[in-house]
């Protein structure tokens, strides 16, 4: 039927063509795959996306489903979802691959894309204008740069993707060897120097070679480094970037080497990548076959797999643990053989010996096993993940940074229990290593990486900025701001000196940095005096509220002044909100402080129009809130919906208006509305403290208000950033009162409900849901709000996706303007004192 059906197509006749296949088996993939075709003719592209994906439900790695739906996808500018479906196709054609570069060529990385193009140029059927494109694209991509890749014997396994992809587009060496003349003519000839592992090898490049003085040096450290005394013995000064696979790597190197003279801007987080193309994706099932790959020592706690398999045997005699590996130490050898015989499971322990393919070996297994009590990463994770397979990961230090919690355990009957269970996913183990260990996304992080280390290496402090906003205040919104510069955009890598309330909480949160008291003048001048300047990293940090004494603005406006009037260091704005302010002299004291900024970026258009309307002269940037960086980022594709829904208030009458009194009617009102919906919907509230101190004091509030006390609990994790945002994609939607709670929900796509206290979560609100969803504070109706929750459970139609990608864009296009306004500042240089306002301000201060 399906030559008749085609027949049909070819001719246009796709009204019959569509008759015909309704008669077709409805459990056949291909039936969905040609209704697709016909609705792309059509031009129906949602039809056409909605039939792939029923016949990707009923066969999931169907070739033809694959590639069409990818191709819709990419015509769709759906590029990332594209790009994972057409990976997930097990033979690819030239077609398949060209698409697959061009994808990456667009969105993310030229050099993954070039990989593609060669690929789709050497299998047999290429025709020659394929051969052509990736010849000439080779040639525009061309880099007239030398690396050297240098690695003892033996070690060079994790090197291999990244050498071959490197060698497409520069002039590459890799140099596998101890000999340290081969060592130091590599140095001497190259122009980058990747020194992998921090060893032997990166001890004797950095000390005995002068050449390296002059060179962009890169050094990665993967793990048993860390336990050795090699980091003492490197020349950190000769070192441009130090990476980290992993960020509990980079906590555990500085817990047992605390006196290491490393620059904290030079340390990078770069995760392993997994080459997809090699690794089938097949949906699995619940089973009774374990694998394991792993050289046998005690790193890997082989004891654990005999206890395992032994209480597996207890619950079904079915259960396998089908060993790979070789014996690195002859006791577990003898161990092994002596104990699967004492406790009778030799059907059930097979040892394999060393896997040559694993492919083959692992066609047949159910469940991936990890008893490790360190690992860096874990590839055997990562590539059974990605051919389908479920883990059960031991909970060693950092596992929880690395992989999904709920693949987690701690003891051998909780590893048993995740076994025995019928939670089984495969789609989204793939999903994630597609999401977040890729090789293509590791590429293009360390291309990057070495584009921006500069020409010659700076030694002295004077080479980075100062950064300051509200961190360490126990605000979430401003600690994940901190986090945003400082660990996820490129102005992270030129600050050294951070501002805080709170040094151990930043510490924590942001890692290696000089910490000082923002709020002591001693301590943030002597740290903008030792670096190139000052900048304001985000937040709502001018304001008056019709206060006559401001102090918070005031002090901000006395940092920016003495920076550039006494230290004469320039100062830079970076994405900061200007809003309430209301008072004439608190205006003309910020005209005359942004006249001479060397960069402003400003986070939503009021911000925008109140620079202008106060006579600002100087180049305004319309960005976003630095916080919008980590979009794409937690989307979190495994987090399912459940019946909750999140809520956050503040106290703003008490703190701002100093009115307890009013902040308890308001609770007493959400207290309405959450009984209501529990009653209604049996539908939970989970309160959200985005202010610690604060926030949590209107929990409490509402607490004394709510007749059920199931109806409502709080999230204790507050400093888990990720946790947090996970918790939040769960919710139904969300009824926020701080910009950043609502920012949070928007960022996993939660609906919300804003409680208007001030014109930016307004703005916000009409931005994100076209005028919807937003009540007046502090006198609304609780009827109303009510109405407005069960308007917005049952609004399907809210979509933050296409105002999210704006956003991220602006904060992108903001930061990278900031980083090229950091090398040659200038405006800085004519600051004075000329306004009465400000004469009158310094006055007062002397």
């Amino acid at each position: 039927m399906f030559e008749e059906i085609f027949k049909l197509i070819e001719k246009g006749e796709l009204n019959k063509a569509q008759e015909l296949i309704d008669k077709t088996p409805e459990n056949d993939p291909k039936r969905y795959n040609v209704s697709g075709l016909i609705y792309y003719q059509k031009k129906e592209l949602e039809k056409a996306k909605e039939e792939f994906e029923k016949g990707l439900k009923i066969d999931a790695v169907d070739s033809d489903l694959l590639f069409n739906y990818g191709y819709l996808l990419k015509e769709m500018n759906q590029e990332k979802e594209a790009w994972r479906y057409l990976m997930r196709i097990h033979k690819k054609d030239w077609a398949t691959y060209d698409m697959l570069g061009d994808i990456e060529f667009k969105t993310r990385s030229k050099l993954s894309a070039l990989r593609f193009y060669k690929k789709a140029a050497e299998l047999t059927d290429s025709p020659e204008e394929m051969k052509k494109k990736f010849l000439d694209m080779r040639n525009n991509i061309k880099q007239d740069t030398k690396i050297a890749f240098l690695c003892l014997p033996g070690l060079d396994n994790f090197l291999k993707d990244i050498v071959e992809t490197f060698s497409l587009a520069y002039d590459v060496k890799l140099v596998v060897t101890k000999d340290g003349n081969q060592i130091a003519e590599a140095i001497k000839w190259a122009d980058i120097v990747w020194l992998e592992w921090a060893n032997d090898l990166a001890i004797f490049a950095t000390n005995n070679v002068p050449e390296i003085q002059n060179k962009k040096v890169v050094c990665r450290l993967h793990s048993y480094e860390i336990f050795t005394q090699f980091p003492e013995k490197i020349n950190w000064a000769n070192i441009d970037k130090l990476i980290f696979v992993g960020d509990h790597i980079k906590r555990i190197l500085h817990e047992l080497h605390p006196n290491l003279n490393i620059d904290p801007t030079k340390e990078v987080i770069i995760p392993n990548g997994v080459d997809l193309d090699k690794f089938k994706f097949s949906p699995r099932k619940p089973g009774y076959n374990l694998a394991i790959l792993a050289h046998i020592n005690y790193k890997k706690d082989p004891t654990m797999w005999i206890h395992i398999i032994s209480k597996l045997k207890e619950v079904d005699n079915r259960y396998k643990l089908h060993v790979g590996g070789d014996f690195q130490d002859p006791r577990y050898f003898v161990y092994f053989n002596y104990i699967k015989k004492e406790m009778k499971i030799e059907d059930n322990l097979i040892l394999h010996g060393w896997i040559d393919n694993v492919e083959e070996f692992l066609e047949d297994k159910d469940y991936i096993l990890s008893t490790s009590i360190h690992e860096s990463f874990g590839y055997n994770i990562a590539e059974a993940m990605a051919r389908g397979i479920k883990p059960i990961i031991h909970n060693f230090d950092g596992a929880k940074t690395l992989w999904p919690n709920k693949l987690i355990y701690n003891t051998i009957d909780e590893a048993v229990e995740k076994i025995i269970e019928q939670t089984y996913d495969s789609e989204g183990y793939r999903r994630f290593i597609e999401d977040n260990y890729s090789l293509e996304k590791q590429i293009d992080l360390i291309e990057n990486l070495l584009n921006k280390i500069p020409a010659q290496r700076n030694s002295d402090s004077d080479s980075y900025y100062s950064l300051i906003g509200s961190y360490g205040s126990g605000n979430l919104g401003d600690e994940l701001i901190g986090y945003s510069i400082l660990k996820e955009s490129i102005i992270g890598e030129k600050v050294k000196y951070v501002g805080t309330f709170n040094k151990e909480i930043s510490s924590q949160l942001y890692g290696n940095y000089k910490y000082f008291n923002y709020l002591q003048p001693k301590e943030a001048f002597e740290a903008i005096k030792n670096s190139q300047g000052l900048i304001f990293g985000g937040g709502g940090i001018f304001y008056d509220y019709g206060d006559p004494r401001p102090n918070a603005l005031w002090y901000r406006i006395y940092l920016a002044a003495i920076t550039m009037l006494q230290i004469k260091k320039p100062v830079f704005f970076l994405n900061i909100g200007c809003n309430e302010v209301h008072l004439q002299q608190n205006k003309q004291l910020i005209k005359d402080i942004f006249d001479y900024a060397d960069f402003i970026s400003v986070r939503d258009i009021e911000s925008f129009e109140f620079l202008k309307e106060i006579g600002v002269d100087n180049e305004i940037n319309l960005g976003a809130d630095n916080v919008f960086l980590l979009y794409e980022k937690v989307s979190f594709p495994n987090v399912q919906k459940e019946h909750l829904f999140g809520i956050e208030l503040r106290p703003i009458q008490e703190l701002v208006y100093r009115n307890p009194t009013k902040d308890k009617e308001i609770a007493k009102k959400i207290a309405f509305v959450i009984d209501n919906l529990y009653k209604r919907m049996g539908i939970q509230a989970i309160f959200y403290s985005t202010y610690l101190g604060y926030d949590d004091k209107f929990y409490e509030l509402i607490t004394t208000y709510i007749e059920n006390k199931d109806s409502i609990y709080i999230f204790e994790q507050n400093y888990n950033f990720l946790e947090l945002l996970k918790s939040l994609k769960k919710c139904q939607f969300f009824v926020g009162m701080s910009l950043h709670s609502l920012i949070f929900s928007s960022l996993v796509n939660t609906k919300f409900i804003g409680i208007s206290y001030n014109s930016k979560v307004e703005i916000f609100c009409k931005m994100m849901n076209d005028g919807k969803y937003c009540i007046e504070y502090p006198e609304f109706d609780p009827d109303e709000l009510l109405t407005e929750c069960l308007s917005i459970l049952e609004n399907k139609n809210l979509n933050y996706e296409p105002k999210l990608k704006e956003l991220n864009l602006r904060t992108l296009n903001s930061q990278q303007k900031l980083y090229n306004k950091l090398k040659n500042p200038v405006k800085y240089k004519d600051f004075k004192i000329q306004s009465k306002e400000m004469e009158k301000f310094f006055s007062h201060l002397l």
